[in-house]
């Protein structure tokens, strides 16, 4: 049974694989490109198969264009429709086809090749329309904007006609941009307008000078239309055109403010100047203004120049020649400011110019300072100083070009003459350092940071130390210091300034009042006495050397004194004491008639007074006996007694200041004063001609060592040196100015002295003897 079933599935398979060929045996194959001219890509007959079934056959082919002939007309009548529709919008006549059927008509042309004749025609249709447009204008009697409305009008009427034109011409249009490299209808449209205005040379001129006619009424200040000019420039633009526009514009404009400049400057002074640069100001930004107005972005960079270079560095000598001082003198802030902006423009580049005038200004206004009244020459210059500093960060932007030059050129007339600014500086320090001023501690700070300004501009800084320390140690002894939180914070800003070695001395002092009020605080007198006694211990290194004076002492106050030394010495063995009577102060009770007061004086006035508790009057060469001393220092004692505001003495005789031995004097029993307490030594705070001539003298001494030290030292270090290299060396280690002549000589004296021995061979060379 099994074997039947097998033989008969192999006889089933074996009728359908006959089948199966039989079928692709009937197939029908056709050759590519038949004789009918049909592309049979597979095809199979349809027939009827086996068993009544209806089997199909799939079959594509492609079949070619029937060939057809256009009729010879065709693209006359055509073009005569499309060129009616033309004349029509040319002339504003209603089109009599509808924009579909033109629509149409271009496709069919452009479909059966013909798209290159009708562009052609198309174009020439166009041209002839502008130049007839063009030919109007240019028989135009109309000038003026007249004439510039009547040219737009006719552009704004070409560009409507060239838009509704595209319209129709679309199919062109298209094929055009894929198929050739000719201009697209638009552009071929503006093509000709540029082309025609080229040919009408006389209407191209006349535009162009119209419109720059227009732009100079507006800079003279006539209102005109922009928004015609912007039309007008955007239609140059837009053709091409404006290059041919622009050259003549950019030389009218650098005519028109070479001619302005030249008018404005004619003065040539301060006041001209000021106005000039508000007028430069202004031309750039309105220049700036009509760029985005109505010219090319293009135009820009070129127009700015020619006005920055007409207007500002062509007569940036004349500006600053004429006007710097003026601005400067008058502080002129927004003036200056101007100033430098117009300088630092990019086609300007002058602020090397500027930096050599603010130079200049500073020498000339500085030297007239210096040489101005000692009492004021300070106040001027920290005024100055500061109206420099202002304009620097306000008007300059705090350029360090600029910080630099007001330094060095403040150097430069400040040390001219170096002791004096050196000297004024430090008294004026003092005066502000005093009580009674009007400033705050507040106030003071900065007003003190203006003076380290000016004093790092000294070069002789040792005059301005031999000076200050002499009077901090008055300010201090004498209790005359306003603040001294005030003076440590001004000691350290010197010693930030100029180094350790500088405040040295000074903080020596401060130091030495606070050990000597805890010295003297276990101090307890021997015997009571109606003399209290207050001493300071100084330490003579720290302190400025003061004159000696012999005076006599009333025994009491020699016994105070005396009480005083001895228990010093005893508590610390090993030292030695030395009064100074001429920073002493006394306060004597007095009494005038009824009136009691209290007199704050110098010792030596004290005495004088004292003498008038024993004797009614008294001569001037009796009180020199009495006091023991004749100096200089006793007559301006009694001269304050009796001249100045709190005249505690009377004078019998009639004469001047001046104090002759045989001049009485006796007690003022009318004296009156709105103060219990009155302050009259100030004869001790006042520093005398002879006092600062040997400040000064010092200072030179000092100077002398100072040298010979430099020298010694330079030359024990290298052995052997050349006179160029020892002199270089010496100027790099001192602190204060010296000329070379000055060196020479105190070389020479040091080879005198066998510190050095010159070369046997060779002049300029310098040895060192051990």
């Amino acid at each position: 049974m099994g074997v039947l079933l097998s033989q008969e599935r192999r006889e089933r398979k074996s009728r359908r694989e006959k089948k199966k060929e039989k079928e692709r045996g009937k197939m029908k194959k056709v050759p590519f490109g038949g004789g009918d001219g049909s592309i049979t890509l597979g095809s199979r007959n349809l027939a009827a198969g086996e068993k009544g079934e209806k089997k199909g056959s799939l079959k594509l082919s492609i079949k070619p264009f029937l060939s057809s002939s256009l009729p010879r007309d065709f693209e006359e009548k055509c073009w005569g429709k499309l060129n009616n529709a033309v004349e029509a919008v040319h002339t504003k006549r209603k089109v009599g086809t509808s924009l579909q059927e033109l629509y149409n008509l271009v496709q069919d042309l452009v479909v059966n090749k013909l798209g290159n004749n009708l562009y052609d025609k198309l174009e020439k249709v166009q041209g002839d329309r502008t130049a007839a447009v063009f030919k109007t204008l240019d028989g135009s009697n109309l000038k003026g904007r007249e004439f510039l409305s009547q040219f737009n009008s006719a552009w704004d009427t070409l560009c409507c006609e060239a838009a509704t034109i595209k319209n129709i011409f679309t199919s062109l249009d298209r094929s055009i941009k894929l198929t050739t490299t000719k201009r697209d209808v638009t552009d071929m449209s503006l093509f000709q307008f540029r082309v025609n205005l080229m040919s009408f040379t006389g209407l191209q001129h006349k535009l162009i000078d119209t419109v720059l006619q227009e732009i100079k009424a507006e800079r003279d200040g006539v209102a005109v239309n922009r928004l015609l000019l912007k039309q007008l420039t955007s239609m140059l633009q837009a053709v091409s055109f404006y290059t041919a526009f622009e050259a003549p514009f950019l030389t009218g404009s650098k005519q028109y403010y070479v001619a302005e400049s030249a008018k404005l400057l004619v003065l040539h002074d301060g006041p001209c100047i000021a106005r000039y640069l508000h007028l430069i100001s202004k031309r750039l930004e309105e220049e700036e203004n009509r760029v985005l107005t109505y010219l090319s972005q293009v135009t820009r960079k070129p127009l700015i120049t020619e006005v920055e270079r007409n207007l500002i560095a062509v007569h940036s000598v004349t500006i600053l020649t004429a006007g710097f001082s003026h601005l400067m003198s008058n502080m002129m802030l927004a003036e200056l400011t101007l100033l430098h902006q117009h300088f630092s423009l990019p086609s300007v580049q002058k602020l090397d110019l500027l930096r050599d005038s603010l130079g200049a200004y500073i020498k000339k206004t500085g030297i007239e300072i210096m040489n101005g009244a000692d009492t004021t020459i300070v106040q001027e210059l920290l005024k100055f100083k500061a109206n420099l500093d202002l304009v620097c960060s306000s008007c300059f932007s705090s350029q360090k070009e600029f910080t630099y030059t007001i330094r060095d050129s403040c150097e430069a007339f400040v040390n001219l003459n170096p002791s004096k600014p050196a000297q004024l500086l430090a008294k004026y320090i003092d005066t502000k350092m005093k009580p009674g001023g009007k400033e705050t501690e507040d106030e003071l700070e900065p007003h003190l940071d203006s003076c380290l300004d000016i004093f790092r501009m000294i070069q002789a800084k040792d005059v301005f130390e031999a000076f200050y320390n002499k009077d901090f140690a008055k300010r201090l002894l004498l209790a005359r210091s306003a603040s001294l939180d005030l003076e440590k914070s001004f000691i350290s800003k010197l010693k930030a300034a100029c180094g350790p070695s500088f405040t040295t001395k000074l903080e020596g002092m401060l130091k030495d009042m606070e050990v000597s009020k805890e010295v003297f605080s276990g101090y307890k007198p021997p015997t009571k006495s109606d003399i209290s006694l207050v001493v300071q211990i100084l330490t003579e290194s720290h302190w400025p050397t003061y004159q000696s004076t012999q005076i006599s002492l009333p025994p009491k106050m020699s016994e105070a004194l005396e009480g005083f030394k001895s228990y010093y010495l005893g508590k610390y063995s090993g030292r030695k004491l030395t009064w100074q009577p001429c920073l002493c102060t006394c306060t004597v009770k007095a009494t005038f008639g009824s009136t009691k007061k209290e007199l704050i004086v110098s010792l030596l006035q004290a005495l004088v007074l004292l003498l008038f508790n024993t004797e009614r009057e008294a001569s001037f060469s009796r009180i020199k006996e009495a006091v023991g001393t004749g100096d200089a220092d006793l007559t301006r004692s009694v001269q304050a007694l009796v001249f100045s505001q709190a005249r505690v003495l009377k004078r019998r005789n009639k004469g001047g200041k001046d104090i002759l031995d045989t001049d009485v004097f006796t007690v003022n029993e009318d004296f009156q004063h709105k103060h219990f307490r009155v302050k009259i030594n100030g004869m001790q705070m006042k520093e005398t001609a002879e006092e600062a001539k040997g400040t000064n003298d010092k200072v030179l001494t000092d100077r002398v060592h100072a040298v010979d030290a430099c020298l010694v030292r330079t030359m024990k270090s290298r052995k052997s040196l050349v006179h160029s290299e020892l002199i270089s060396s010496v100027f790099t280690q001192l602190k204060f100015p010296v000329e070379t002549a000055d060196i020479k000589k105190r070389i020479e004296i040091l080879i005198e002295r066998e510190y050095f021995r010159r070369d046997d061979e060779q002049q300029n060379l310098y040895h060192y003897v051990a």
